[in-house]
């Protein structure tokens, strides 16, 4: 899409609910909630639409109804979301970009959403 708002491309062309998008820290792709498995994952891709590819396992514990932005970490190895960690409670969880950790950052019977990262 051009500045003034005109020739918009779709990018996902998908049937699921795609949300929320937020570019990486280095501006090369997109990171968006998306519906695709049936349940909300996070999915990333170039700004152009092209190499798709599903970074998050969290297997329904992300209600699209309740669901936040997520939120990368300055070098753009983890991410920060909030996921429902048992029936109507949500927490703060790291994953690591690569998929090789998911680490809980919070712990308690109120419900946190938003992450962010400070500077």
């Amino acid at each position: 899409m051009k500045s003034n708002g005109s020739q918009k491309q779709n990018l996902t062309n998908h049937s699921a609910i795609d949300l929320l998008p937020v570019w990486t820290p280095d501006g090369k792709q997109i990171t968006f909630w998306s519906t695709r498995e049936g349940y909300a994952e996070l999915y990333q891709m170039k700004p152009d639409g092209t190499l798709l590819e599903r970074i998050s396992n969290e297997a329904g514990r992300v209600k699209v109804d309740i669901i936040s932005r997520p939120a990368w970490s300055h070098d753009g190895t983890t991410i920060a979301i909030a996921t429902e960690d048992s029936p109507g409670n949500f927490e703060i969880v790291l994953l690591d970009r690569a998929g090789g950790f998911r680490k809980k950052l919070t712990s308690n019977i109120a419900d946190e959403f938003d992450p962010a990262w400070s500077q």
